[in-house]
């Protein structure tokens, strides 16, 4: 009897016990991980040096707003006409190979440690903005190239799942000061003058320095899967390199 009464006690111990760590776990959000798919390299097809297709995964759970890609701009002397790997972009521009090699350990599929919540501020740190196109257009899950290819009006992302669909891309909007002309990523004076390229001008451009003749921009780019989590804190999946790529000229590019 004593046997008996002593086992259902603990019995109800341990179920008190049991109850105490749920509440507890649930309170403090400790259950809580909230998690974004990252882009597949796979998924990722550059072509040549003015375009490359991306297939962006559905995403599940409650945190994913959209895709957001980060760029940044970089003056050179250098005309790469083939698909650009890393191997050229010391020649390009000196600080694309550094910021790439900063930024690769980030992109690192098979590496269990989590970058979800400070790889929007890493890459900001390193002066990357978030890519914006003209009609306010958002980006979720599909199959989409973006296009630099100087036989466009403007660069643009295309829906390919709906090829009929495209959007103009944007520098980003939180460079207030760029005139309508210089929103688009197309290479102008402006664009390529180093003495622009500032935090007060075109924060989003690095020079190169000791340049006399032509004068080329490239944009480098990540994409990652956006959302917040249940405190409103940004969320992100590891971003996935989409390549470097060679900006069009416009009628008045520096020569």
């Amino acid at each position: 009897m004593k046997r008996t009464m002593l086992f259902t006690l603990r019995k109800f111990v341990f179920l008190i016990i049991g109850i105490g760590i749920t509440l507890f776990l649930d309170t403090c959000g400790i259950d809580d991980y909230p998690y974004l798919r990252d882009v597949p390299d796979e998924g990722v097809n550059p072509i040549l040096n003015n375009q490359v297709t991306m297939n962006l995964p559905s995403q599940g759970g409650d945190y994913f707003l959209n895709y957001e890609i980060f760029y940044r701009l970089y003056i050179s002397d250098r005309m790469v006409l083939s698909t650009i790997g890393s191997g050229q972009l010391s020649t390009i521009n000196a600080n694309l190979s550094s910021d790439y090699s900063a930024i690769l350990p980030y992109t690192d599929k098979t590496s269990t440690s989590s970058t979800s919540t400070n790889i929007g501020s890493f890459l900001s740190g390193r002066q990357y903005y978030t890519l914006d196109f003209e009609d306010n257009y958002t980006l979720d899950s599909g199959s989409f190239a973006i296009d630099f290819a100087e036989t466009n009006t403007y660069p643009v992302l295309i829906n390919l799942n709906n090829s009929t669909v495209s959007h103009y891309l944007y520098r980003s909007y939180s460079m207030s000061d760029l005139s309508a002309e210089d929103r688009f990523f197309v290479n102008t004076t402006d664009l390529s003058n180093s003495q622009n390229a500032n935090a007060n001008r075109n924060a989003d451009v690095q020079d190169k320095s000791g340049i006399s003749g032509p004068r080329y921009v490239y944009i480098n780019m990540y994409v990652v899967a956006y959302g917040v989590d249940g405190n409103y804190s940004p969320v992100y999946s590891k971003p996935t390199w989409l390549g470097v790529f060679l900006l069009p000229n416009s009628s008045t590019a520096s020569s």
